[in-house]
């Protein structure tokens, strides 16, 4: 994207105060100021691939949630009319809700996040529940991410608190508690120097894609998580997010993935 479009979206969202479903936000801590935006990028250290701990896991007492099951009539399997969210703009954060993780506590880990009304809960892709360890902003393991994020439009915050996936090379699913028709994140592998290739899949079970996908792209830490949305006319509840990248093949140590800033609206 040339730089004036760039420009256009950052003044867009500095000149916009949008709502959420679930925290009232404005944007005065989104855009960093411009000397921020003009320095580089710095690596420091990352969490590592994390160990899930019982003693350490949270229950929100919601109401449970199941990987669905494979219908016996799966129809023609077409892809139904979706759009991609490239970048962060006004209607995507308007339309949508954000899922709040700030209250979570650092270190801690959750398979399922969210209220009575909407929650996400987090599998494998062996359809096995797994879970997400919260970790503070920019802030040093074992508590805390303290590798830098990105900067708009690509993502809402320089340093946001995140949910760190310690799966292999990042991949899990979302399966949600209720249909969505919109539903987006924010995500960087937990690697060191090495670009790492993400797809997304919309449907209502494993390897539907009948509601919209996101074809690969490239993110890389430091510094360049990205935002992964979709809006789609068919309502989803399974939102697949997979890393085909063989480790061994590419050269690098999978460590995981780390995601922020769920959003998403609910089917009508």
């Amino acid at each position: 994207m040339k730089k004036s479009s760039h420009n256009f979206l950052l003044v867009a969202l500095i000149a916009t105060t949008l709502s959420s479903c679930s925290k009232k936000e404005t944007f005065t801590d989104v855009v960093p100021e411009k000397d921020d935006l003009a320095q580089t990028s710095i690596y420091t250290i990352p969490l590592g691939t994390g160990t899930h701990n019982d003693t350490l896991t949270i229950h929100l007492n919601l109401p449970p949630i199941n990987y669905p099951l494979v219908p016996d009539d799966t129809g023609d399997g077409s892809t139904g009319e979706h759009t991609w969210i490239e970048f962060l703009n006004p209607d995507y954060l308007k339309e949508t809700c954000l899922l709040d993780i700030s209250k979570l506590k650092a270190g801690y880990f959750y398979h399922q996040i969210g209220t009575k009304s909407f929650s996400v809960a987090f599998f494998d892709r062996d359809e096995e529940r797994i879970c997400m360890q919260k970790l503070k902003a920019n802030k040093p393991t074992p508590l805390g991410w303290s590798s830098e994020w990105n900067i708009p439009p690509y993502v809402e915050k320089k340093n946001p608190e995140v949910l760190f996936n310690s799966t292999d090379n990042g991949s899990f699913t979302f399966v949600l508690s209720k249909p969505c028709t919109e539903f987006g994140f924010e995500l960087t592998p937990n690697i060191q120097g090495e670009n790492v290739n993400y797809t997304v899949i919309y449907g209502n079970y494993q390897y539907d894609g009948t509601s919209g996908e996101i074809q690969p792209l490239t993110v890389y830490n430091p510094g360049l998580a990205r935002i992964f949305a979709l809006k789609a006319k068919k309502s989803f509840t399974v939102v697949e997010v997979i890393s085909y990248d063989d480790p061994d093949e590419v050269g690098y140590t999978a460590g995981g993935s780390a995601i922020t800033n769920i959003r998403y609206t609910l089917a009508q």
